[in-house]
């Protein structure tokens, strides 16, 4: 049930704070304070996924990680 939870506030977490493609604009982000609040941690990506001209959000596999990317 926990991990159905976690899923669903990094779900939400994603869709809310969208991309941003300079990594210091992160931290001028309203949203990163929830993100931090929930206890997700900022991470790096190996690769940039595009598909459609569209970049695919990409975690490195860990429960809990958002990458720069994602954010």
């Amino acid at each position: 049930v926990n991990v159905l939870n976690s899923i669903k506030i990094y779900d939400n977490v994603i869709r809310e704070i969208g991309c941003i493609d300079d990594f210091e604009n992160i931290y001028k982000s309203e949203s990163l304070s929830r993100v931090k609040e929930i206890g997700v941690k900022l991470g790096t990506v190996r690769h940039k996924h595009f598909v459609r001209d569209k970049r695919h959000l990409i975690t490195q596999g860990r429960m809990g990680v958002i990458s720069h990317y994602m954010l």
